[in-house]
């Protein structure tokens, strides 16, 4: 490109590409993307655009994450400074940047909660007092890059030309339908323009934009309903003007988290009513005949008893009966 005589605008942003995981170490690598507007004839008021993309690799060394944490990694640019340098082709013929970087990884740990759902007592009635327990557990984390093609009016003014565009998501929700991850964004379509009079004018407008993860995802979607949270990156556009229509071509990174949320009723206070003790029964066992889908809990319940007592005296292996089954119940 013909040296610089100034910069005249741009932007720097940065994604995540790929994040992997060692014993008490992140591997976090991505891209820099830059994007800049500059002139080499201020009289003429010619411009040019600079895209670049730099690679950037970090090792990041936290306690406690193993390899097979499911994990999210972000990355933001906190600072950035752009000036023209002299190169390999003479003065003014490279641009220089120094960027500030936040990368931010979460790691998550799924563990098992034991929740106590139900109780009784052999002796006496209970009363539970119970609440309801929210549970979030994250089923998944991916990137995924993608094109979008979008045609937008151009603005109602005599154009020479279009001296920049460029896109800046704004908000972004995804959902699940049909076993497929479909995302809706809001990106803000910005051009810097050129009228035929040669005043320069910035305009800015809206846009929704909808597309869907590929195929290939849909094994890991599943048929499970799950909460999706996505966050959005430009990576690049290029657009083309048809009369009065202005093209454009994005290419997005969205990271995608699928979380899942359930709600149980769980007991948190158990009152036992020690001055209504069930009757002594008389007799040693009984016979109880169960029909298939009945649990030993219930039944248990039912006779005053333990479901091991059942269990261990009618062999059973399961404790959701498959079949009609005449039980020995233990009364002692």
């Amino acid at each position: 490109l013909p040296p610089a005589e100034q910069l005249l605008g741009g932007d720097c942003a940065a994604i995540v590409t790929d994040c992997k995981l060692l014993n008490d170490k992140a591997i976090v690598k991505g891209q820099i993307c830059l994007h800049q507007l500059y002139t080499n004839d201020s009289t003429a008021g010619t411009t040019h655009v600079l895209d670049y993309t730099v690679p950037f690799s970090l090792i990041m060394d936290i306690e406690g994450v193993r390899d097979g944490h499911l994990h999210t990694a972000d990355v933001s640019v906190l600072s950035d400074i752009e000036e023209c340098v002299s190169g390999t082709n003479g003065p003014n013929t490279a641009i220089e940047f120094t960027a500030k970087l936040l990368v931010q990884l979460y790691v998550y740990e799924s563990t098992q909660a034991n929740l106590v759902l139900d109780a009784y007592h052999a002796d006496c009635p209970v009363t539970l007092n119970t609440k309801t327990l929210s549970l979030r557990s994250l089923a998944g984390a991916l990137r995924h890059s993608t094109t979008v093609q979008k045609s937008i009016a151009l603005p109602e003014t005599a154009l020479q030309e279009i001296l920049d565009a460029w896109i800046l998501p704004q908000a972004v929700s995804g959902r699940q339908e049909n076993g497929l991850i479909q995302i809706d964004a809001q990106v803000l379509v910005c051009l810097l323009v050129r009228d035929v009079e040669g005043t320069v004018a910035y305009f800015e407008r809206p846009e929704e934009i909808r597309f869907d993860c590929p195929q290939a995802m849909s094994s890991f979607v599943g048929d499970v309903d799950r909460d999706v949270r996505a966050r959005l990156s430009a990576q690049g556009v290029s657009y083309a003007t048809f009369g009065d229509k202005l093209d454009l071509r994005m290419t997005l990174l969205v990271s995608i988290e699928l979380w899942e949320s359930t709600e149980e009723q769980v007991v948190e206070d158990i009152v036992l009513h020690t001055d209504a003790l069930y009757p002594t029964d008389g007799a040693a066992i009984r016979l109880y005949y169960a029909q298939p889908g009945e649990s030993l809990w219930d039944i248990a319940r039912l006779f005053h008893t333990a479901p091991g007592v059942i269990r261990e005296e009618n062999d059973l292996r399961e404790d959701i009966l498959n079949a009609k089954t005449v039980l020995l119940v233990p009364m002692d």
